[in-house]
């Protein structure tokens, strides 16, 4: 056994992986791939896509630690680091994602009796993968120019119709790229979007039609496209798209949105969510007060006596409001 480690496991894996290789044959210390399923059906209270992600994240660190031998702080710096760098380096948040997993399992090894309850956790955010939010580097989303929506929904006009369809409905309405797909036939009215599937309960919200959309969305009310599995219309507004396995329609389009913006030069925090911000900044360059900004693309009231007591302005005061919104001209549905 001892051999094997040294003259096999060592020289192709490393001191640490060998050690691990004997402390496991003896008996010593529980291989902690074995406790993955066992920590994840305790997480099962999270979205699924979250379970995974996490799964993805511990088990990376599971593979340079077989065993809870040899994991310390000095140890997992060292990993981290080198997670930072190479050929494919980690950003900073991605770090800081993996540390906050990682102290998820170790709190569930010290539950369990896998480690000592009263020892410190040896995952620790690095120095190196802190974000300074006072010199201004953290990344956040930024709003494209306006100018930059209508080249955006001229291109996908090209060749991708259900793209274009899906910039310009988030361009006048200021709705996250999911609350957009998941519109039945049901949640449209005549001159007005329904949202009922939102993250927050702020979120769910009714949202007038601004005039530059009427024409779209009544076409897309006429052009079903049939479900691929029982051939009958969707009911969905936007039609014809695909549900990933986290019950999402967004991904597949929004993904063509990526490769979209990324072909026209757009950077990384330049996303679909940029048109979001694009919507508010253009509300509030309009003079639009924050409470009715709020209510339309479904924020949290600003002010703790709208928030707690308001039932939110009126469909003709936020119609008043969601007209300001304009876009140069470039496109049929730009109004200036």
């Amino acid at each position: 056994m001892l051999e094997h480690a040294e003259e096999v496991v060592e020289p192709s894996k490393g001191l640490a992986a060998a050690r691990a290789f004997v402390s496991i044959a003896i008996g010593q210390y529980r291989p902690l791939s074995q406790i993955i399923p066992e920590w994840k059906a305790s997480q099962q209270h999270l979205a699924a896509k979250t379970v995974d992600q996490m799964v993805k994240d511990v088990g990376r660190m599971v593979q340079q630690f077989p065993t809870i031998e040899g994991i310390n702080r000095k140890s997992v710096r060292e990993w981290l680091d080198g997670l930072s760098k190479g050929d494919k380096p980690l950003s900073p948040s991605s770090i800081t994602r993996i540390v906050g997993f990682c102290r998820n399992f170790w709190r569930y090894l010290q539950e369990t009796q896998e480690v000592p309850e009263d020892e410190d956790t040896p995952f620790v955010v690095p120095s190196f993968a802190k974000v300074s939010k006072r010199n201004g580097t953290k990344k956040g989303w930024i709003p494209f120019h306006p100018s930059d929506v209508v080249r955006l929904h001229a291109e996908a006009t090209k060749n991708d119709q259900p793209l274009a369809d899906l910039i310009l409905l988030g361009a006048y309405t200021g709705a996250r790229i999911e609350e957009l797909c998941s519109l039945k036939l049901a949640d449209v009215g005549a001159d007005y979007l329904r949202i009922t599937d939102a993250k927050t309960e702020a979120g769910n919200r009714t949202v007038p039609i601004h005039s530059a959309l009427v024409e779209t969305v009544e076409r897309l009310k006429k052009t079903r496209k049939a479900n691929p599995e029982t051939g009958s219309d969707d009911g969905y507004l936007l039609s014809g798209l695909t549900f990933n396995k986290y019950g999402d329609r967004s991904n597949a389009i929004g993904k063509r949105f990526g490769r979209l913006k990324d072909e026209l030069g757009y950077g990384e925090q330049q996303v679909f969510h940029s048109i979001r911000k694009t919507v508010v900044t253009m509300l509030e360059n309009a003079g639009v007060s924050e409470n009715l900004t709020a209510d339309i693309v479904g924020h949290d009231k600003p002010r703790i006596t709208y928030g707690l007591y308001s039932g939110g302005a009126s469909l003709e005061v936020m119609r008043e409001a969601i007209e300001r919104i304009r876009y140069p001209l470039g496109t049929s549905n730009a109004t200036s």
